[in-house]
């Protein structure tokens, strides 16, 4: 029970570290490539964002904790999802897979591709250019190791690619370094996520990327045939803002599983609430997850395909 109150305690403290009204403030809004902050793991984004200490999800690693890895025992995994982000303006085809090698040491790669919402775009004169469409696109390469029992870490790049108008096209790369401690089946990790080289605008101004400073802690219960994961993530970001989120996971047999909770931030990525659902059988597994609030994402949802032995 002691470990219990610590993740709740956790998750308490994060979420009151925020400044009030913090999720409509947005502090962190002109940061640059924007898309790179979202974690598209359904299993997290069905626990508002939370879980950067868990580690089911081996193939979703270089997307949010590649740390991570060094507790998960699948020699294999590989996910192929979609996600709709601000419904109606952003569609994401996205997919992850790691493998282990050796005893120790882990390889994770991933990517994912980003359309949004077509613009007319207009010359000096105001005359029509004809349609274009913005796009994103994330590549990940990470790899993560298991110093001992106790103690794992990691490291990934990402090749950040963004285009919001036909001359206005930019690119950059970032980088993850992590650790993650195990004790007494506790988890908790802390690290650095896509810290990025600046990106000039047009004018010549620089901007950073939503490049992340975080703690995270989660809890597995078990009891019966039922489990109970329990996970706090917060966050300090690089180009403003803080975040603080927290979920939890119930599952049953290790077949069914129903996830929900919520994210507090004034980050470039917002708040919101979410509920999600995932099925598992021999090897395969199905996840997804739907965001409720706010009113900028809500209804976005992903879902994943995946396969691990």
């Amino acid at each position: 029970m002691r470990k219990l109150s610590f993740i709740i305690s956790l998750a308490v403290c994060a979420l009151s570290a925020l400044p009030a009204g913090a999720a409509g403030d947005n502090a962190g809004k002109s940061a640059a490539m924007a898309f790179s902050a979202v974690n598209s793991d359904p299993v997290s984004l069905g626990m508002g964002g939370a879980g950067l200490a868990l580690t089911s999800s081996p193939a979703w690693a270089s997307f949010g904790n590649i740390s991570s890895l060094a507790f998960n025992e699948k020699v294999f995994a590989l996910s192929a999802g979609y996600r709709q982000w601000a419904p109606g303006k952003d569609n994401c085809p996205e997919g992850g897979l790691s493998i282990k090698l050796g005893r120790s040491f882990w390889l994770s790669a991933g990517g994912g591709f980003q359309t949004g919402e077509s613009i007319t775009e207009y010359d000096a004169s105001g005359n029509s250019m004809g349609e274009f469409t913005p796009s994103a696109l994330r590549v990940n390469l990470g790899a993560a190791y298991r110093i001992n029992g106790f103690l794992g870490a990691g490291v990934a790049a990402h090749f950040l690619h963004s285009a919001v108008a036909s001359n206005a096209k930019y690119s950059t790369v970032s980088f993850d370094l992590s650790a993650i401690a195990k004790f007494a089946g506790f988890n908790v990790s802390a690290g650095a996520r896509n810290i990025g080289l600046p990106v000039k605008d047009g004018e010549g101004q620089s901007h950073m990327v939503p490049g992340e400073i975080f703690v995270a802690g989660a809890y597995p219960l078990h009891f019966g045939e039922s489990s109970l994961n329990i996970a706090a993530d917060a966050a300090a970001y690089i180009s403003g803002g803080l975040a603080a989120s927290a979920g939890v996971e119930y599952g049953f047999k290790d077949l069914i599983f129903v996830r929900a909770g919520g994210r507090v931030s004034n980050a470039a990525l917002p708040g919101f609430l979410s509920a999600g659902l995932g099925f598992k059988l021999k090897g395969l597994s199905l996840n997804a997850a739907y965001v409720i609030l706010p009113q900028e994402l809500s209804n976005s949802f992903c879902a994943s395909l995946a396969f691990a032995f």
